[in-house]
């Protein structure tokens, strides 16, 4: 049974559950979940505004329990068992102060980039965000995902999947941009450094 199969069937319910799962690796598409919802939205089953509370809902909880996974797994036991896979302590400090510095634009910007909207929450756990700082950005985040993607599904009707497909280019170029900032600021640094 596909996503879409299962928000028709189930409604609402399955809305906040396929968001909350998406967070799990599971292959739930969340834009594909907002935007269809916003498309049955449109002929007024479900209604516009208890859908935006339960995909917000959804989403909240699904970036929450992520957040808590990684403060579970705590960054003792990354670097204890992080050599298996070549992170060495050093590039973790390096990188969770990169997190520190960036955790607002981090926690706000990646839920539109497929992929890493998945693995910030993980992240911030891991970095041990202060808790109330993440779940006023989760809220703040869930809000300006769920939202426009619920009005866009909504204003495209039954031609949500190409709206899909163009939200998925999107975020492919959204991350190659961001990496090309990313490599553009780290060479600035190092010329900078060299004089």
């Amino acid at each position: 049974m596909k996503t879409v199969d299962l928000v028709l069937a189930y409604g609402l319910p399955a809305v906040f559950a396929g968001l909350v799962l998406e967070f799990f690796g599971l292959p739930v598409p969340g834009e594909e979940v907002l935007l269809f919802a916003g498309g049955l939205a449109a002929t007024g089953r479900p209604g516009l505004l208890p859908l935006i509370l339960f995909a917000t809902a959804g989403s909240f909880a699904g970036y929450w329990l992520a957040y808590e996974i990684g403060k579970r797994v705590g960054i003792e036991r990354l670097i204890r068992y992080g050599r298996y896979v070549r992170i060495k302590e050093a590039e973790w400090h390096k990188a969770q102060s990169l997190y520190d510095r960036y955790s607002v634009p981090l926690l706000l910007g990646s839920r539109y980039i497929i992929g890493v909207r998945h693995l910030t929450p993980y992240l911030a756990g891991l970095a041990n965000l202060p808790t109330f700082k993440f779940l006023m950005y989760d809220l703040v985040g869930s809000v300006l995902w769920t939202i426009p993607l619920i009005l866009i599904g909504r204003s495209v009707g039954a031609h949500w999947r190409e709206a899909v497909g163009l939200l998925h280019r999107f975020g492919l170029l959204a991350a190659a941009g961001l990496m090309v900032l990313i490599m553009a600021y780290l060479v600035y640094r190092r010329l900078k450094a060299k004089r």
